[in-house]
């Protein structure tokens, strides 16, 4: 289980978790592959733990407060705002440095999730709300 939450826990290459569990790529793998099995097999018994969408009370307790944190976005029970997704970057320095804007940390897209009770929510309905919250 260590060797599983380290890797998932771990930003960088997986050779340091190759040497301070000594294991080879072959068998570490393996062991991390079982041991989230073990994980996903374990949260799935227990109803707590399980991922599901609220039941229709928990739903609207969550929409309002939501509403009470954004007024303009009606029915949303869950947001999430400046989710930070990392894409790849150019392998190649020369090839990274044509695209160079001084920019000293990592190449991420920066996301907003939004999550309705009803279906009446569009992208272009959401931009439009949220232009307005940013401009507040």
């Amino acid at each position: 289980m260590g060797l599983t939450l380290a890797s998932s826990r771990t930003r960088g290459g997986e050779f340091a978790l190759y040497t301070i569990f000594g294991m080879t790529t072959i068998n570490f793998g393996i062991y991390v592959k079982f041991g989230l099995r073990i994980i996903v097999k374990f949260l799935n018994k227990h109803n707590d733990t399980k991922i599901q969408i609220p039941n229709d009370a928990m739903l609207h307790d969550l929409a309002s407060c939501v509403k009470a944190q954004y007024p303009d976005l009606d029915d949303v029970w869950c947001t999430l705002d400046c989710l930070q997704c990392p894409i790849q970057a150019a392998p190649d320095t020369e090839i990274q440095n044509m695209f160079y804007t001084s920019w000293q940390s990592g190449h991420y897209v920066t996301h907003v999730f939004v999550f309705a009770v009803c279906s009446r929510w569009h992208y272009s309905n959401l931009l439009v709300s949220l232009a307005r919250i940013n401009s507040q």
